[in-house]
Formats: C-alpha cells, structure tokens, sequence
C-alpha cells in the first residue's frame, strides 16, 4: 500500500510541476533534450514494467485494488506530461498531444501482463 501511495504522490508531484511552469511562467521548456520517440520507449517501457508489478502486488488482495488501479494508471500520465513541459519548444509545438499519446502506450502495455494474469 505504501508503493502506490507513493506512486500516486509523486505523480501529483510531477502534475504540479508540469502545471507551475506551464502557468507561473517558470522557464522549463528545452531543460531535457527529448524527442518523441524516447518519450514513447519510455512509456512502453514503464508500462510493461507496471503491469507486471500491478500483477504481483495485486495477488490476494481484495478491496484495496481500486488504490492501486489508480496509483498505477493515473501517475504516469503526468510524468508524461512534466517530460513534456520540459522538451525544447520544437518538438512540442509539432506534436502537442504526445503525452497524452504516450500515456495511452503506457495503458495498452500496462494492460498486457493484466489481462494475461492467471485467476484463481
């Protein structure tokens, strides 16, 4: 239980980071060099990596799988999003919804290892 609600703090954390320097003018933009395709093996990468973890975690639990749901499905959208606000202003002008893109390449290889689990 503590993981996810880490999980789900940090990405709070990265929503309000994403949000302080797209709205109170923090200068971000080109801090990380990012292009779109790393940003996609990323999610791909993270998404696998938590659908599997999501599996094991979630064994014999019962009621408190909504949490982890959550922590697991809705975090990583603004990690997304924070290394989005910090790409140079090139790439994201050329493709402003590639976190929302990526999230969605974190969902589908999330629900992979979730789909294919064995039930009891």
């Amino acid at each position: 239980m503590r993981l996810e609600l880490s999980l789900l703090a940090a990405g709070l954390l990265c929503w309000l980071a994403a949000l302080l320097a797209g709205l109170a003018g923090v200068p971000a933009a080109g801090l990380l060099p990012l292009d779109l395709y790393p940003l996609y093996g990323l999610a791909a990468f993270l998404g696998w990596l938590a659908g599997n973890g999501f599996v094991l975690r979630s064994r014999g639990r019962g009621r408190s799988r909504r949490l982890s749901w959550m922590a697991y499905l809705v975090s990583p959208a603004g990690l997304f999003v924070l290394l989005w606000t910090l790409a140079p202003a090139g790439p994201r002008t050329g493709a402003p919804l590639a976190p929302l893109w990526a999230w969605g390449v974190y969902v589908v290889l999330f629900l992979v290892p979730v789909s294919l689990r064995r039930r009891p």
